[in-house]
């Protein structure tokens, strides 16, 4: 029982390390692409008397 069970969260141990590691690849591939027109954040500047 305690040989399967140190399996089995050895499994789900690995599988969250192989998430993480698809995770930072994707990240990889999107920092390197650069913003686009489409995708650019815009910040929209509001005076501050606006506010209120």
């Amino acid at each position: 029982m305690t040989g399967s069970l140190a399996l089995i969260a050895d499994a789900a141990h690995m599988a969250t390390d192989a998430g993480g590691l698809a995770l930072a690849l994707l990240a990889i591939h999107f920092a390197q692409k650069g913003p686009n027109a489409a995708k650019k954040l815009t910040v929209i500047c509001v005076p501050r008397s606006s506010l209120h």
